[in-house]
């Protein structure tokens, strides 16, 4: 058999629905990723503790120059996972479902879990308000710090659908996610 034909022998992948569970966590987006593949986003389950409460991002407001990426969270998260970032910290120590690649999302990837997650407007059950999986209708860190100002970096507000960049020194809401390439 030649490649070709081993390569249309194998099937295709199972890609999962929105709200479905999957990788630890429930798929909050599917969008493209580098080089015409995609990206499953999986946001932190709210029932296992996936929603971890309110951290500043840098009481100390120095310049993490290696967070501006509003697309790869991991690369930011990973930039600024120490002590002095509290809410990237507290991402990268959740261990939901046994996975160890939990992560701040960036802007984007927020974005994206906005778009359908959303409590005021989602079609999804279990995160409307009220819901076991809703986030709460405020703000959420991104990994993403500003690119106008390094005291500042971007939240996602879960009530109002506002994108905006905060003091990094206020507590906000934390709610990690897991990118699966497919």
């Amino acid at each position: 058999m030649t490649q070709s034909n081993l390569a249309m022998k194998r099937p295709e992948p199972v890609v999962p629905a929105l709200g479905e569970a999957f990788g630890g966590g429930i798929v909050g987006n599917i969008t493209p990723w580098a080089g015409g593949r995609q990206a499953i986003v999986i946001v932190a389950d709210k029932t296992a503790g996936g929603d971890l409460g309110e951290f500043a991002w840098d009481p100390d407001y120095d310049d993490a120059p290696g967070a501006k990426s509003f697309t790869d969270g991991l690369a930011n998260t990973d930039a600024i996972n120490d002590g002095q970032h509290p809410a990237a910290q507290a991402a990268r120590a959740y261990r939901g479902g046994g996975f160890d690649d939990w992560q701040l999302p960036a802007l984007a990837e927020h974005l994206g879990l906005l778009a359908n997650l959303c409590p005021i407007w989602t079609e999804m059950p279990a995160f409307k308000t009220g819901g076991e999986q809703a986030y709460e209708e405020a703000p959420y860190w991104t990994s993403t710090q500003s690119q106008f100002y390094q005291l500042y970096a971007w939240t996602q507000h879960f009530g109002s659908g506002l994108s905006d960049y905060w003091s990094k020194g206020n507590d906000y809401r934390v709610r990690p996610v897991r990118i699966v390439l497919i």
